[in-house]
């Protein structure tokens, strides 16, 4: 099946996806961004849901199957309000236009909880959650009234509470996380005083997929929801043991709003069978358990709606990480002195240079930045330490003062560029890498869309009707058939093979007449029973000349092609098409027939010989009367090819009499044609099977066996 998904990547329609890929559906995504994608669909197409291509998409997928995530698609900003609803509109219009355009499959509009706040009209009110709220309503009664007024099969499903383990703040959507996050956030909670229920993603992707798959759906609007339930209080307390606190609960004490419910609405177990994995306590469980954990991961609050208290640690943190490299800078700049003014006159470390070491060292650690303030305080404490014996004048004068701090500063300051530019470069480095890792995936994507449309093609071309391979496969379906039955089912090859529903096949009988052996309707035998083939001249010089016949002059009374199958040279069978359309009478149809014919021609001319050898071997001696096995089998497959409708017989069951069979058969044989069948049942009496004859056809034949003396009847089965 077919299936175009439309709506933004989420955990929701992913799970959707990833589920209808599972069951070997065939899944598309059309996304209004790239800021997300699904992992397991066949193709993606990327752009804004009014875009008038929306009907081209629609014809280029014919899908069986077109779901709308509604309600959980991500791709509407909701705080554009008025906005925001004029386009989720707009969209809505746009795909059940493109939908009913194409006048197939079905069309379903996934809902929420969500529209239970569209009642909520006090212009205090009016925010984004109770925009999207009307909007979604309103998408649930366009849905609604489009069914109503085209016809087609367009379902509502409105899946509540759907509750999944959130990963960022951007997954917080059921009841259970928002309450947690409000407490991080707020330090409260508010309690609408109500029944929680909570319905696992599995659970839901499950109940939604039952919907998608149905034959037939019985009700236009479903709510899929639970039937688990707990009290808010309880899920409070679960929050609070949790985080080991307790907060404080805001009671919602506004007066409720009433909900009208405008359209017939059916629970899914109405109809579906139900069954739940997950409860909501369990579902509570494991979101809570997640958000306890990593709290910081779902805090959407800016640092301005922060406390004051708070603004001030977060200040202080980042001066603090600022200022903590120069503080140890100063902190190991004593140690490193002491060791300078000891080993000073030393005989085994006078000829260290520690403030070279320290400056080194913080030039590695920290970079330029660093090396540079470490250098100034090895110049201070260089120059304190010289003034020990010299006056300051004497060490700032002093060429060796100089020469030092250069090669004190050149060091350190190269030290520490090479440390920065590795750092940057190491930055590149990973900037790089995950650059190519994006690129990566985009290309592991591509290909895995390439391999399954290499795959589809090779189907295609190994399944299309023309194919030599599928050709190939169904016409030698022909050898598992007896020899006998191979004429009559060579019809059906053909005009499975040539897409054409009136296919006739003729049997040469001499050089001038050929008789109709098989056809797959009544058109098809149109010419009749036995046709003088050489009397239609146009189609004549095609089978001399071993062409295939092309009626393109639209000639009454002549089939639109034609082909003889010779075998040896000599003309056996004739093929008619009667029904191919006139912009098909081309060269690739012909050379199809041919292939065809070709491919045929084994097995029809084999069974062709072995009827021939059958009718001259199995004689009953001296006579021109088939023995019991051979007529009976013979008899078999005319009865099969009628039942199918391939082929036309009748049966007439002779009183002997006293002569026998033998005497009958030689009395007889003068009045039935010579692609007739006269036979012995074993029972006495002498039976004839005219081919190609019906009830009417055959009075002339039973009025001459009158004539001739015998009784006779008409058996109601034979070779059964």
């Amino acid at each position: 099946m077919k299936v175009l998904l439309i709506g933004d990547a989420n955990r929701i329609t992913g799970a959707i996806a990833d589920k209808l890929n599972k069951e070997g559906h065939r899944v598309f995504a059309l996304m209004s961004s790239k800021r997300t994608h699904y992992r397991h669909v066949y193709e993606k197409y990327i752009f804004e849901y009014d875009n008038t291509c929306m009907k081209d998409v629609f014809e280029s997928i014919m899908p069986d199957l077109t779901i709308f995530s509604g309600a959980y698609d991500d791709s509407f900003d909701w705080n554009g309000l008025e906005d925001a609803q004029v386009a989720y509109t707009a969209a809505l219009g746009n795909m059940l236009a493109a939908y009913s355009r194409l006048g197939r499959g079905r069309f379903v509009y996934l809902s929420s909880e969500e529209v239970y706040r569209a009642d909520m009209t006090q212009a205090s009110q009016e925010n984004a959650a109770v925009i999207k709220a009307r909007s979604v309503r309103q998408g649930e009664t366009t849905c609604a009234n489009y069914r109503i007024a085209t016809g087609m099969d367009i379902i509502v499903a409105r899946a509540e509470n759907i509750c999944f383990v959130p990963k960022n703040a951007q997954e917080v959507r059921d009841v259970c996380s928002r309450a947690c996050v409000e407490m991080l956030e707020d330090g409260q909670i508010h309690c609408p005083g109500t029944d929680v229920s909570l319905l696992a993603l599995p659970d839901a992707v499950w109940f939604l997929y039952n919907i998608f798959t149905a034959e037939k759906c019985r009700y236009p609007v479903y709510t899929v929801t639970t039937n688990s339930h707990i009290s808010y209080s309880d899920m409070i307390d679960m929050i609070n043991a949790a985080f080991g606190r307790r907060v404080p609960v805001v009671y919602d004490d506004s007066e409720d709003v009433i909900w009208v419910e405008e359209l017939e609405v059916h629970d899914y177990a109405e109809e579906f069978t139900f069954a739940i994995f997950s409860g909501t306590k369990e579902c509570a469980e494991a979101v809570i358990k997640a958000v306890n954990k990593n709290p910081g991961r779902y805090i959407t609050k800016k640092a301005e709606q922060l406390s004051r208290s708070q603004q001030i640690a977060a200040s202080l943190k980042s001066i603090l990480k600022t200022f903590v490299p120069f503080i140890e800078n100063m902190i190991c700049f004593i140690p490193f002195f002491m060791i300078n003014n000891r080993a000073v006159g030393s005989q085994f470390f006078g000829k260290l240079d520690s403030y070279l070491l320290y400056v080194l060292l913080f030039a590695i650690i920290y970079g330029q930045q660093q090396a540079t303030f470490s250098a100034i305080l090895a110049v201070a404490g260089y120059c304190f330490r010289q003034m020990y014996t010299k006056s300051g004048l004497e060490v700032i004068v002093d060429y060796n003062t100089y020469v030092w701090i250069a090669q004190l500063v050149i060091l350190g300051l190269a030290v520490g560029y090479l440390r920065d530019r590795l750092v940057v470069l190491k930055r590149d480095k990973d900037d790089e890498i995950e650059y190519l890792k994006h690129r990566l995936r985009d290309i592991e994507e591509i290909n895995r869309t390439n391999v399954k449309l290499k795959n589809e093609m090779e189907r295609q071309i190994v399944n299309q009707s023309d194919s030599m391979g599928k050709i190939y496969e169904i016409t030698s379906s022909l050898d598992k058939y007896e020899p006998e039955e191979v004429l009559f089912y060579a019809a059906e090859v053909v005009s499975r093979l040539m897409e054409s529903r009136d296919v006739a096949i003729y049997t040469v009988s001499n050089e001038n007449f050929a008789r109709l052996i098989s056809f797959t309707s009544k058109s098809a035998r149109q010419l009749g029973n036995s046709i003088e083939f050489r009397s239609y001249k146009n189609m004549y010089e095609d089978f001399a000349a071993d062409r295939v016949f092309v009626n393109r002059r639209l000639e009454e009374g002549l089939p639109m092609m034609a082909l003889a199958i010779r075998s040896e040279g000599v003309m056996k069978l004739i093929v008619m098409l009667w029904d191919i359309p006139f912009e098909r009478m081309n060269l690739s149809m012909a050379n199809r027939l041919k292939i065809i014919g070709s491919l045929t021609q084994n097995s029809v001319v084999r069974a062709d010989r072995y009827m021939s050898i059958l009718a001259g071997q199995r004689y009953i001696s001296g006579t021109h009367i088939l023995e019991k096995d051979a007529f009976t089998s013979l008899a078999g497959a005319f009865v099969n090819a009628r039942r199918r409708g391939l082929a036309e017989c009748s049966f007439i069951k002779v009183d002997a009499g006293d002569g026998g069979i033998a005497k009958a058969g030689e009395s007889l044989e003068r009045i039935i044609r010579n692609t007739d069948y006269m036979g012995d049942a074993g029972d006495g009496c002498l039976y004839i099977m005219l081919a190609s004859t019906d009830a009417d056809g055959m009075r002339y034949v039973e009025h001459r066996i009158a004539e001739a003396g015998y009784q006779y009847e008409i058996p109601e089965e034979m070779g059964a």
